[in-house]
């Protein structure tokens, strides 16, 4: 699947799954991903590690929770549109 709006719809599809998963599902849900998937949306996988990585920090800060779910959302907003890679990799998900 290298095709880039495919590729980036699936990633934008598993944020949303992801928004509502444990570390571990959240885990789960980007190592089952394909390997082909097109190299802009496999950028984006870079920062959604620090989203799932901050899972805990998430569940005990509310401001810290309410910046990252912010940018996750412009995010999937972002790939939803097809946004440019330079555009997508603005999304960090670090606060």
């Amino acid at each position: 699947m290298e095709d880039r709006t495919e590729s980036l719809n699936l990633i934008a599809d598993t944020l949303e799954k992801i928004r509502s998963s444990s570390k571990r599902e959240a885990a789960a849900l980007v190592d089952g991903l394909p390997a082909q998937l097109h190299p802009d949306a496999r950028a984006v996988l870079a920062n959604v590690e620090h989203y799932i990585a901050d899972y805990d920090i998430r569940r005990r800060d509310e401001t810290y929770r309410r910046v990252q779910e912010q940018d996750l959302e412009g995010l999937i907003l972002a790939l939803r549109r097809g946004d440019s890679r330079e555009e997508l990799l603005d999304y960090t998900c670090l606060p």
